[in-house]
């Protein structure tokens, strides 16, 4: 798509995915002068209409939830779309970016907004799940979330889990899919609270 910063914005502000995509922007090529404005614009927009854009991001979240799996220990959990998974992280970049001007964790790390332990975690979550995603779209030669059981036995091979402590090298890996999915939902969920405003009844009380 080609816009004017001012048509980018404005379809930022009508379209919570557009929004989305738009949080990711960064400079490649071109004139910096024109990326600063539409960056500043996007900020202005942001200290308008925040509220509303971080409601409509954790409603769609909520709701791809209940469609994929509303708790981090499923089964066959899907990688993208279940609690905790990188959608989980998706929100997170988008709700810091409403809060703080800034999506990027390393960023938000060094000005003080994400703490040593929660950034460390993050990043290594992130890590884990897009390997173990990058892999199952590799091996199917298509889009692929599902983490299937057959999947799970796989991807313990691939990552050459051996086994240890009564536990199979397959529940070794799904181990780890818990503890980092368990981190980033509760990571999304607190700034999820922390971004809703309280209701009226609360701040009376």
């Amino acid at each position: 798509s080609v816009r004017t910063p001012a048509e980018a914005v404005q379809q930022a502000r009508l379209d919570a995915q557009v929004f989305t995509s738009l949080v990711e922007s960064r400079l490649l090529l071109g004139n910096s002068d024109v990326f600063a404005r539409y960056s500043e614009a996007m900020k202005a927009m942001v200290a308008k209409r925040g509220v509303v854009l971080a409601r409509a991001f954790i409603a769609e979240r909520r709701t791809e939830r209940l469609d994929y799996g509303e708790t981090v220990y499923l089964l066959e959990p899907n990688v993208k779309r279940s609690r905790g998974g990188l959608r989980d992280i998706h929100l997170l970049r988008w709700l810091w970016y409403l809060k703080a001007g800034v999506a990027d964790p390393d960023r938000l790390h060094t000005m003080g907004v994400l703490s040593k332990f929660d950034h460390r975690r993050l990043v290594s979550a992130q890590n884990f799940l897009l390997r173990a995603r990058n892999e199952m779209h590799f091996h199917a030669n298509e889009a692929c979330d599902a983490l299937s059981r057959a999947e799970q036995l796989r991807l313990a091979e691939y990552f050459k889990y051996q086994g240890r402590q009564g536990m199979r090298p397959v529940e070794q890996f799904m181990r780890d899919y818990f503890h980092h999915t368990a981190h980033v939902w509760r990571m999304a969920h607190r700034l999820s609270e922390l971004m809703q405003p309280a209701s009226r009844v609360s701040r009376v009380l």
